[in-house]
C-alpha cells in the first residue's frame, strides 16, 4: 500500500505514544509493521516502545502542526518518562527527554534502573474495561492509557476496578509490532488478579499517587524524599538504623498483604539486599 499524504491521530487524554502509532495503522489500513514506520517516523528500523517511544523528532511534523504541542510537552503528556524521572534532577529530566527524541529509548530503561530493578513491570498491556466502555462510547474507539501501565498500579481510580490483563506483550519480541486497543483484544482479556475490599482500597491509593507524580511529578529532591520517608517511619518506631529494617519488611507486609505485594516487586519483601524498603531507611 503506497501512502502519499502524512497523517497521525489526535492523542486522547493520557494516551501512549504507541498507541496513537497503532491507533494510526487501523484508520490507514496498514497491515504490516515496517510500513507504518515507514509512514509514521520515517524509518523502517525504529524499535516500538510501549512506555518510552523513540525518534519522536521523526514526528514532530504531526506533534507540533496538528497536536498543537512541543515534542517535551509530548513526552511529557504521552510517555511514561515523567513517572520515571520524578524524583530525579532538573539536569537528568532534560537529558532522558533529549533521548527520546533521538533513537535511544533502550539506553534509558538501563540507565533508568527499569531493567535491572526489582519493581514488578507487567508483562502484558493492560486496561480499564470501563474506561474503555465510555471510549467507546465518545469516541468511538478505545486506547492505551499510560497510567494503566505504571508499575503497581492494578486498578484504575476512576472507576474503582481491577485493570484487565491482554494478550499484548508490553515487550513485545517482534520489536516493530504497535498493537492497538481492539475489541477482539478486549474480549481476549481476563482481569489481572482479584482482590478484597479492603486490597482494592489500598490499590486505590496507590493508583492515585502514581498518577500524581505521573502528572505533576515531585517538587522535592530525592535526599529530601528519603528524609521525609525517615521521618515517617520514625513517627512509627519503625526506623532507628539497620537493627529494625525488619520491622519495616514486617509492617508492610502486614499493611499491603501478600497479593498487592506481589505487584510491587519480583523479589519476596525483605529479601536481603533487594527490598527498595531497606534502601529508603540507609541515611547514606
Amino acid at each position: 500500500m503506497r501512502l502519499s499524504t502524512r497523517y497521525l491521530p489526535r492523542p486522547y487524554p493520557d494516551e501512549l505514544i504507541y498507541s496513537i502509532i497503532a491507533r494510526c495503522g487501523l484508520h490507514m489500513g496498514v497491515r504490516s509493521p515496517k510500513a507504518l514506520l515507514q509512514y509514521t517516523v520515517g524509518s523502517r528500523q525504529i524499535v516500538a516502545s510501549t512506555d518510552l517511544q523513540g525518534r519522536l523528532s521523526c514526528l514532530e511534523w504531526a506533534i507540533v502542526g496538528t497536536w498543537r504541542m512541543t515534542v517535551e510537552q509530548a513526552v511529557r503528556a504521552h510517555t511514561l518518562l515523567p513517572y520515571y524521572v520524578a524524583y530525579r534532577t532538573t539536569a537528568d529530566k532534560k537529558r532522558f527527554t533529549a533521548a527520546l527524541l533521538a533513537d535511544r529509548p533502550q539506553f534509558l530503561h538501563v540507565e533508568l534502573g527499569i531493567c535491572a530493578g526489582t519493581v514488578r513491570l507487567s508483562p502484558v498491556m493492560r486496561f480499564c474495561p470501563a474506561c474503555s466502555a465510555e471510549d467507546v462510547a465518545r469516541y468511538g474507539e478505545t486506547y492505551w492509557r499510560r497510567l494503566h501501565q505504571i508499575p503497581g498500579v492494578v486498578v484504575c481510580p476512576e472507576h474503582q476496578v481491577v485493570l484487565h490483563d491482554t494478550s499484548v506483550p508490553a515487550r513485545s519480541p517482534r520489536r516493530h509490532d504497535f498493537t492497538a486497543l481492539t475489541v477482539q483484544v478486549i474480549e481476549r482479556s481476563r482481569p489481572a488478579l482479584t482482590l478484597t475490599a479492603s486490597e482494592m482500597d489500598l490499590a486505590v491509593v496507590v493508583a492515585q499517587r502514581s498518577r500524581a507524580l505521573l502528572d505533576d511529578g515531585c517538587s522535592r529532591q530525592r535526599a529530601q524524599c528519603r528524609a521525609m520517608f525517615q521521618n515517617k517511619l520514625r513517627e512509627r518506631a519503625l526506623f532507628e538504623g539497620d537493627g529494625r529494617l525488619s520491622h519495616i519488611d514486617a509492617a508492610f507486609r502486614a499493611f499491603y498483604g501478600d497479593v498487592l505485594i506481589g505487584q510491587f516487586e519480583t523479589v519476596p519483601v525483605g529479601a536481603d539486599g533487594l527490598s527498595w524498603l531497606k534502601a529508603l531507611a540507609y541515611t547514606t
